[in-house]
């Protein structure tokens, strides 16, 4: 019995470290855990088939210890984003801004700073980005380098 629960636990904590957000349509999935060392790391998939493979995510701020490992999850939640807006120039009468969203919480154990990342999955794509929450100890900060890694399953067309 006590070998049962501890593998329900580990499977409870491997749950708990992991999330997933799929596009509108569910043909794209971004994938999101963090490493065995707390680094954030994330995947995409498109069609079940992998086209961004296990890449790191981390900034590195001037002053203070690089925001790259040693995080811990605080919370996770989903959203979804649907509206239409009629632009006043262009080719489309009407832009669909259709998406599902994943923001994951995050503490760094050691400096105690707070970092959000949030990804939105649409149909034609993946964006992410870094938010950084009011919290005392991180009143004014310089970003000197982005750690973001892009580890590319193929060679596939990308837009920077």
């Amino acid at each position: 019995m006590k070998h049962l629960f501890s593998l329900f636990l580990i499977l409870t904590l491997g749950i708990v470290q992991a999330q997933s957000v799929q596009s509108p349509s569910g043909k794209i999935a971004v994938n999101f855990k963090l490493g065995s060392n707390g680094q954030p790391i994330y995947s995409v998939n498109y069609k079940d088939k992998a086209v961004v493979l296990e890449s790191a995510l981390g900034i590195k701020l001037k002053e203070k210890s690089a925001l790259e490992s040693n995080f811990e999850i605080l919370t996770s939640k989903t959203a979804t984003f649907n509206e239409s807006w009629k632009p006043v120039l262009g080719e489309q009468a009407t832009i669909v801004n259709h998406y599902n969203e994943l923001t994951v919480s995050l503490i760094n154990k050691e400096s105690k700073v707070k970092m959000n990342i949030i990804f939105r999955v649409f149909d034609e794509g993946v964006a992410f980005r870094y938010d950084f929450p009011r919290q005392a100890d991180l009143n004014y900060f310089i970003i000197s380098d982005e750690l973001t890694q892009f580890n590319l399953a193929e060679n596939n067309k990308v837009f920077w």
